[in-house]
């Protein structure tokens, strides 16, 4: 695998803008990878802010791609009886896209993969050290992947290194026309989940229950990456 190749899990917002961004001077080619489910809508209207990526960034050739995961999704939705803790959508969302995401890399021989996790958003299992974002990326590391979070430390600032960078016409596009990422409709069922979990049991039940729920996820997958790439002779 050649490392000159970064796919980003790009979803046209604030952070996954802000990771193209800074990663463009390290790669010669970008595949702005955009994931989508029944629920996601708008995951064409990302090509306008990769259009400005690339006027940006004239010396990188761009990729776009849009991939379903809802087979993905509910094949983890599903993989053992119901609980309350299906309700962390997001979290199940996101995994299905890492899954789908290494998949990708593993049939086009690409060693690099970013996106836009940032601190701030601990409530995503994603996105907290604590929950998944270790396992995810060991689960990347374990085929040979390099995944890594180049806007975690950055935060609520983002808005302002893409103005700075000149990927954006003004520092907070946040709630006005220049803000064009995916829109998920089950957001708010995630954060009623959350809000209901951790009012009811605290913070620190809310992040172990989390935890092994999707540790008991991540070896099935593992295992059917394993047993695809073994049968698929187009795989590297």
């Amino acid at each position: 695998m050649k490392n000159d190749r970064l796919v980003v899990l790009f979803s046209g917002g604030v952070h996954s803008s802000l990771a193209v961004a800074l990663c463009a001077p390290r790669y010669k080619n970008i595949i702005c990878l955009t994931l989508r489910r029944f629920g996601i809508f708008g995951a064409r209207q990302v090509n306008s802010r990769l259009e400005a990526l690339k006027n940006r960034f004239p010396r990188v050739k761009f990729g776009s791609l849009v991939l379903p995961v809802d087979d993905y999704y509910n094949t983890l939705f599903s993989l053992r009886r119901f609980n309350i803790m299906s309700l962390s959508v997001c979290g199940l969302c996101k995994l299905a896209m890492h899954w789908r995401a290494i998949e990708y890399c593993l049939r086009s021989g690409i060693s690099e993969v970013c996106d836009g996790s940032e601190k701030s958003m601990i409530q995503y299992p994603d996105q907290n050290e604590e929950i998944m974002l270790g396992s995810i990326r060991n689960l990347y590391s374990d085929f040979n992947i390099n995944y890594f979070t180049p806007v975690f430390n950055i935060g609520d600032k983002a808005e302002h290194y893409l103005f700075r960078l000149g990927v954006v016409p003004k520092k907070i596009i946040r709630g006005t026309k220049e803000d064009i990422q995916v829109v998920c409709t089950q957001q708010r069922l995630f954060k009623i989940f959350v809000d209901y979990y951790v009012l009811r049991n605290g913070w620190d039940r809310y992040v172990r229950d989390s935890r092994i729920f999707f540790e008991k996820k991540i070896p099935f997958i593992r295992e059917a990456l394993s047993k695809k790439k073994e049968n698929d002779r187009s795989w590297l």
